[in-house]
């Protein structure tokens, strides 16, 4: 499904006390709310680039659960297709590669759903949702 992906994207989360909640960034360009993501690069996996993006952009270590499938959108005037990976993180840190150039929250799935703008991003959030509702059943 995702071979002829240009990118792969983490889709972060955890789980503490039975709440589950969602890491976003800010993109370095618009400042809008999105997940890590970025160029698959030479003969990595879509998911060694989610796990990746997900450590450089917002400090993040965890595994991949499943894939969330993939989804395009416009760039430069390019149309790129993106690997969505669900990440369960297992480390959150103070201090990472992009932090001067990021924000980074974690938010329940209702505040994501209203922090992010991109409807392809929205679409993946709510795959996200559903298979971790399904593995804490």
């Amino acid at each position: 499904m995702s071979k002829n992906c240009q990118q792969a994207c983490a889709v972060p989360y955890r789980k503490e006390h039975n709440i589950v909640t969602f890491c976003l960034i800010t993109s370095r360009s618009h400042n809008d709310w999105i997940f890590p993501k970025g160029n698959i690069d030479g003969a990595e996996t879509p998911q060694e680039t989610a796990l990746k993006e997900a450590e450089e952009e917002a400090g993040l270590e965890g595994t991949i659960v499943t894939s969330l499938g993939t989804f395009s959108y416009e760039k430069r005037g390019l149309s790129l297709l993106v690997a969505a990976e669900l990440m369960e993180v297992t480390v959150c840190k103070d201090r990472w590669l992009e932090k001067k150039y990021r924000k980074r929250c974690w938010v329940s799935f209702s505040e994501a759903e209203n922090l992010i703008q991109r409807a392809e991003m929205k679409s993946i959030l709510k795959k996200a949702i559903e298979h971790v509702n399904a593995i804490n059943r």
